[in-house]
């Protein structure tokens, strides 16, 4: 089935302006909620008496989804053809569906729409990879990106998955760590990126363990963490570990079992 699984384990992330962040390093996350407000389904959409409001806008909701990227539900009612965004607050209204930019089409449906914010276009990610300086495990054929922070439990269960399945071969696992559980997460990711030792900074990462300091680059860029947090806020990223699988699916947790889910991809 294609998709996300069902709940499984997360570190809920503390999302940060991102503005703030191209700008300067942050130093403190907005929290935002995981789910975010949506419409009951089933529920009669009517529009205020005597408010003008975009035709054939009143009935049954027939089915609906979270747009992803922003504050907006695509909806169908019941009976009829049109489609509308409506906002979390419920006071605006757009007809008609999205256009994807990343896909570069008109979607149709809202099985367009679950489909796209489900999947990623993995060979525009697979580009952008080298501009996040990511640590890379296994050399396989498969490219699978995986979004951590450093003190997130369930991502150091991910690892060490990780570090067992890179054995085989198959698979290239793109480790992006973000800093998303607060100051000391960033400062961490800081310290991983800017390691003179890369190699000590990875196995830093794997061991969950950053009592030794690592001896940092002089003068560090940091262009390349500023780029993985735009990124998580495209896709978006709410929490932690986050996987795109080879054939673009994204997983927000941890799969129950890792190696079967890598290896339902298309």
């Amino acid at each position: 089935m294609i998709g996300r699984v069902r709940r499984v384990p997360t570190c809920l992330m503390l999302v940060a302006a991102v503005p703030c962040l191209l700008l300067a390093a942050a130093d403190a996350w907005s929290q935002q909620s995981e789910t975010g407000s949506t419409l009951p389904p089933g529920v009669v959409v009517d529009p205020l008496a005597g408010k003008p409001a975009p035709r054939g806008f009143s009935g049954d909701i027939e089915d609906q989804v979270s747009l992803g990227a922003g504050e907006f539900q695509v909806i169908k009612l019941r009976g009829k053809p049109d489609y509308y965004l409506v906002s979390a607050n419920g006071r605006f209204v757009v007809s008609g569906l999205p256009y994807d930019l990343w896909q570069g089409k008109q979607l149709e449906s809202i099985a367009d729409v679950t489909n796209a914010i489900r999947e990623a276009h993995l060979p525009d990610l697979v580009k952008l990879l080298p501009e996040l300086a990511p640590f890379q495990i296994g050399s396989g054929p498969k490219t699978e990106i995986v979004f951590v922070d450093p003190h997130c439990p369930f991502c150091a269960q991910l690892l060490g998955q990780i570090s067992q399945l890179a054995q085989d071969n198959r698979h290239s696992f793109m480790i992006v760590p973000i800093g998303v559980l607060g100051q000391q997460s960033q400062i961490e990711v800081r310290q991983l990126h800017c390691a003179q030792d890369q190699a000590a900074a990875l196995q830093s990462l794997m061991a969950h363990d950053y009592t030794t300091k690592l001896p940092q680059v002089a003068n560090c860029d940091p262009l390349a963490l500023q780029k993985r947090v735009v990124l998580a806020r495209l896709l978006p990223v709410k929490a932690v570990p986050y996987i795109i699988r080879d054939d673009g699916v994204m997983q927000e947790g941890m799969p129950p079992n890792v190696r079967l889910w890598l290896e339902a991809a298309r």
